[in-house]
């Protein structure tokens, strides 16, 4: 016999249907569960299933905006637009997702192959996808942004009359998003860009230094003004901007034109040449930049470089003959015409190119 107790049970003793040996919580027996207590179950779990419905669809909106997101970025902007539509739909209050879905709208309707009347509509989709981004969020800049661009987008496609409205409708959106983010540089930037382009200098002006005094480096700011101050003729000034912007990105786009032209207009005609032969040097076929060095090299009176230009002009226009009489004017010119000659000829024995031959013939 085992020194353990043991509570015993006594004949007379009966165990209760509604009690464990291991709990002492009453059981509920559904069958005596009132209509009011079934009710409240009921509502309990319609609850319960709906929260766990709503807990996933920001998965779901998140996966069909990646699949958007690469629709988009692949140019397939219908299908794009389709799970962009799905992300809204589980989500509507995601900004983020309505102004995916705004874009790839502007998208379609910067489609050329489609008609007006289809570009419009992909428009005014956009935009009444952006006043639903505003009434979700009334102070952020983007959606104002965004609408000045849909509203110029509109203009373009509209005649003059209609488009002057929504010209007007743009300059103020775009004015409003500089306005609600008055510290953000980048909409001050589109806000001075916006009046630059419409000939406001005056107001540009105040708006860009504005800009490069919140953002010193914004290099874009800095071009934009040195272009104002070369409109209003201020040289000394557009250098100075250009000269800050070789400095520290010596890369940015058409930098070395703008700034051989001021160079040019300064009299300084050697570094104006210095600069543009090192453009070329990384744009070999920059048919723009080659004239301009051919004005410059012309009035130097360097002839032997301003023929070599206009050879790499004919060069980069096959089955053009409008270059054809100035090559040969600046060979004569240069004293060349013996070395030309050479040269053709022996570019013409390897390929018998009927520009060359013609070319020679010239000479």
């Amino acid at each position: 016999m085992t020194k353990s107790r043991r509570k015993q049970i006594q004949p007379n003793q009966s165990v209760s249907s509604s009690t464990s040996p291991l709990s002492t919580d009453p059981v509920i027996d559904i069958f005596k569960l009132s209509p009011f207590q079934w009710l409240s179950y009921a509502l309990l779990s319609m609850v319960a299933v709906v929260a766990c419905v709503w807990f996933f669809y920001p998965f779901l909106s998140e996966r069909h905006y990646r699949d958007g997101f690469q629709y988009d970025s692949m140019g397939l902007f219908q299908m794009a637009v389709y799970e962009f539509s799905k992300a809204v739909e589980y989500t509507p209050w995601e900004t983020q997702y309505l102004m995916a879905l705004a874009k790839s709208y502007e998208s379609i309707a910067g489609q050329t192959n489609l008609g007006i009347p289809e570009r419009l509509d992909a428009l005014s989709k956009a935009e009444s996808i952006y006043y639903n981004c505003i009434d979700l969020d009334r102070y952020s800049p983007w959606q104002y942004n965004r609408l000045a661009a849909v509203w110029s987008a509109r203009a373009a496609l509209l005649p003059p009359d209609e488009a002057k409205i929504y010209l007007e409708k743009a300059s103020g959106a775009i004015r409003q998003a500089a306005v609600l983010d008055s510290k953000n540089p980048l909409f001050q930037l589109n806000y001075a860009h916006h009046l630059h382009v419409n000939n406001r200098l005056d107001e540009a002006l105040l708006v860009y230094l504005k800009a490069i005094e919140m953002d010193p480096n914004m290099m874009e700011a800095r071009y934009n003004l040195a272009d104002l101050y070369r409109r209003q003729g201020r040289v000394d000034l557009t250098l100075q901007q250009y000269e800050y912007i070789l400095e520290r990105q010596p890369d940015f786009n058409n930098l070395r034109v703008g700034l051989a032209d001021t160079y040019s207009r300064m009299g300084r005609v050697d570094d104006a040449i210095r600069v543009m032969e090192d453009e070329l040097k990384s744009r070999p076929d920059f048919s723009e930049g080659i004239q301009f060095l051919i004005i410059l090299y012309s009035n130097q009176q360097n002839w032997k470089r301003v023929s070599e230009l206009y050879f790499n002009l004919i060069v980069l226009n096959p089955g053009s003959t409008v270059f054809f009489q100035p090559f040969v004017a600046a060979v004569r010119r240069a004293g060349r015409v013996d070395q030309a000659r050479s040269q053709l000829t022996r570019m013409v024995q390897s390929n018998p190119n009927p520009d060359l031959l013609e070319l020679l013939r010239l000479l």
